[in-house]
């Protein structure tokens, strides 16, 4: 279980209370099986007027490629030029998620921004109340096995989320997406 606070059971989830249920992929229900083998129960993904929230864990420190410091470093300003949210800390955490999610990009670094053949596509996020953006190379969501896949986030901030929130492997946390300005402003 998630520490105090995060996710199950813990104070933040009071926050999705009252929030419809819907399934991972409008097309594809979330199965109780799987939702309890690999997270907890309860709702994997709710949505309102202010956007989606997505219930993860985070993942082992061995899922990670360990290369998302080195190919974002050089393009740090410009995803916090276009993402405007500065003082970006190196490196992800990465969390993963019960249903496959498209990132809907806010912004992109381009291949040749990038020094490498894919796009990164970048959206906003609050992860406990923190700001953060998800970066997503296009690949990982149209080449099957390529990467991490559609079941996992990469989420940069101004905190690294893990040392500052105390996470370990497995804990639970809370993400809102694709909300308003309003949502984002809101965010630490």
């Amino acid at each position: 279980m998630g520490m105090p606070g995060l996710g199950a059971g813990g104070p933040a989830d009071k926050r999705f209370e009252g929030l419809r249920t819907i399934p991972p992929s409008r097309d594809t229900p979330v199965t109780t099986e799987a939702v309890e083998k690999d997270y907890h129960p309860g709702p994997a993904r709710v949505e309102d007027e202010k956007g989606m929230k997505i219930i993860g864990k985070i993942a082992n420190k061995e899922e990670g490629f360990h290369v998302a410091a080195a190919h974002l470093n050089p393009v740090m300003h410009l995803i916090e030029e276009r993402m405007g949210l500065t003082d970006l800390v190196s490196g992800t955490l990465n969390v993963r998620i019960p249903q496959e999610y498209v990132v809907i990009a806010r912004a992109v670094i381009t291949p040749e921004e990038y020094g490498l053949p894919e796009t990164v596509k970048l959206q906003r996020c609050l992860l406990e109340g923190y700001k953060g953006i998800i970066m997503r190379p296009d690949k990982h969501e149209t080449i099957r096995g390529y990467g991490h896949g559609k079941n996992h986030l990469e989420v940069m901030g101004r905190i690294r989320f893990r040392e500052a929130l105390g996470l370990q492997d497995g804990d639970t946390v809370n993400l809102e997406i694709e909300g308003d300005d309003a949502w984002w402003n809101s965010g630490l």
